[in-house]
């Protein structure tokens, strides 16, 4: 199996890679076949969430709603970028006003 792969900045790849994960910090230009190519051979993906803003939102979406590669977006160390509240998200579905 091969090992799950982080998108992200140079300092969290530092980490993950202790972690044992394949990691990658692309530039712009390198970002998107970067992350078609990982799509079609990993297991898992890890994204961080200012990588996720650089890709096209169609196709991360697309990426987040399949089924394989499994792929979850994380926090960027700097905390720049908010990550989506998915509490808040589910309740304005939902229409609950807490």
């Amino acid at each position: 199996m091969p090992a799950p792969v982080f998108i992200g900045d140079e300092i969290s790849a530092a980490g993950y890679r202790l972690a044992g994960l394949e990691v990658h910090s692309p530039s712009d230009e390198e970002l998107p076949a970067l992350f078609r190519r990982v799509r079609e051979s990993a297991e898992l993906i890890l994204l961080d969430v200012e990588y996720a803003h650089r890709l096209p939102q169609a196709e991360v979406r697309a990426a987040v709603r399949a089924l394989h590669p499994r792929l979850l977006i994380v926090p960027d160390i700097r905390g720049q970028h908010r990550m989506r509240d998915m509490f808040q998200r589910v309740r304005g579905q939902l229409g609950v006003n807490l």
